[in-house]
């Protein structure tokens, strides 16, 4: 063999050797054909964009040093559920001091679309420390606190919802107690609360086997959703699309729960579950709407 043909057959030997390289990570994917096809990925909402603006309180004497602390808890637990783009605080310090905007819990419609326009967010958190007590109780201290969360759609100003988050606990000193009373309210009893508000949809896009109990789908939300191994979803399907001889609109239908799936397994913008109840076959296209669990394993335990 000349010299030109061995460099010629050793450079087919080297771009075999690295397409096999390429494509050897690709091979656990076939486990997962769904999340290889790109349905539905182009279409896949961008996590919408969230800001804790800030924390008040009309009736404790120490309110800044809890403010601070329930500003923390809260951007703690936004950030935790992976749903939505959260804003560093440092940012919105700096935009607001720019500004000279001073938020309230209060906050005007003209003043949180303003605000909503300027940080570039969706969703807007301000918060107020309505109660926070302690009182002696033999040699401890038990302590009480509610703090009411306003949810804010920063694009029209309007009040998406406001949550009273409530909070009780016992501690050696008032300090300790009131801290614990606060942390009590949020962690995970605040996030499912949250998830309740802001829970997401999206629809089957593979069926493996029947669509039935232990059978295999792939659903069009994953990770970057906030969706997590474990999750649960209802699967619905319309019922009734027409009222009194006139097609309603796809918002209206009347929709029939027809099984339940469990996640378990994700990718970027995908999903695999597997039917835990099946009520009626499961289908592709068929709508999923997250189920958000009634009590946290944390007041579950209590």
């Amino acid at each position: 063999m000349s010299l030109g043909n061995k460099v010629r057959a050793l450079r087919k030997v080297v771009v075999v050797v690295l397409m096999w390289s390429l494509l050897w990570p690709m091979a656990g994917a076939a486990a997962l054909p769904a999340l290889a096809q790109g349905a539905g990925g182009a279409d896949a909402a961008a996590k919408p964009r969230l800001a804790v603006l800030g924390v008040t309180s009309p009736v404790f004497s120490r309110s800044s040093a809890f403010n601070e602390y329930v500003l923390n808890l809260i951007t703690h637990d936004v950030t935790t559920m992976g749903r939505f783009d959260v804003v560093e605080r440092s940012h919105i310090d700096a935009v607001l001091r720019e500004q000279r905007f001073q938020l309230s819990g209060a906050i005007d419609p003209a003043t949180a679309v303003e605000v909503g326009r300027i940080l570039g967010v969706d969703i807007g958190i301000i918060a107020s420390v309505e109660v926070l007590e302690a009182r002696r109780v033999e040699t401890w201290y038990r302590a009480e606190a509610v703090t009411m969360v306003r949810l804010i759609d920063m694009q029209t100003g309007r009040l998406i919802s406001t949550l009273r988050v409530e909070g009780s606990a016992t501690g050696d000193t008032s300090l300790e107690a009131q801290r614990k009373a606060l942390d009590h309210g949020f962690g995970s009893r605040f996030r499912n609360r949250l998830a309740s508000v802001f829970s997401f949809q999206g629809s089957v896009i593979e069926v493996h086997g029947e669509g039935l109990k232990g059978d295999t789908v792939f659903i069009s939300v994953g990770r970057s959703h906030g969706v997590q191994v474990g999750a649960e979803f209802e699967v619905k399907r319309p019922e009734v699309t027409t009222l009194a001889g006139m097609q309603l609109p796809e918002g209206d239908y009347f929709m029939r729960t027809v099984a339940a799936i469990r996640v378990t397994d994700t990718s970027s913008e995908f999903s695999r579950a597997t039917v835990v109840r099946a009520d009626d076959r499961v289908l592709e296209g068929d709508t999923v709407v997250e189920l958000v669990p009634a009590k946290s394993p944390e007041e579950k335990s209590e």
